[in-house]
């Protein structure tokens, strides 16, 4: 006979219960224990996957901005040239409260400002920013 609801419940067997499970209630005490436990598991398991990522992201960031910190000392030891690619490193590692950031980024602002100074250094500058703009 059909009743009006269209999903169907889930069921509980009780008929193979031994009789240390004890009465109907508590076989269904049971399963919803069970079921509560099943899902504190899986947020746990998420949330466990969600810090591992972030971690991972956050150790390839600091090694990624390490590498390119180093290869922009190296240019800089052979002399410091003002390019789109180097200011391009310089401010994605450079960290506000590192000295020698700090140190970096006033090093590449009088590097710009000495290019600045001379009317070719200036339309260097302005030759490598028209490249660096045409697709």
């Amino acid at each position: 006979m059909f009743t009006g609801d269209f999903k169907s419940r889930a069921k509980v067997s009780l008929g193979g219960r031994s009789k240390r499970e004890g009465s109907r209630d508590a076989v269904l005490e049971q399963a919803r224990l069970e079921r509560e436990r099943r899902k504190r598991s899986k947020l746990e398991d998420a949330s466990a996957r969600r810090i591992q990522a972030d971690w991972r992201g956050h150790v390839s960031m600091a090694r990624t901005k390490d590498a390119l910190r180093q290869e922009f000392d190296e240019g800089a030891a052979s002399g410091l040239s003002v390019t789109e690619s180097s200011l391009r490193a310089l401010l994605f590692f450079a960290n506000p409260s590192c000295e020698a950031d700090f140190g970096r980024v006033a090093a590449m602002a009088a590097a710009v400002a000495d290019a600045l100074r001379t009317p070719a250094g200036a339309r260097a500058l302005a030759a490598a920013d028209a490249a660096d703009a045409v697709p």
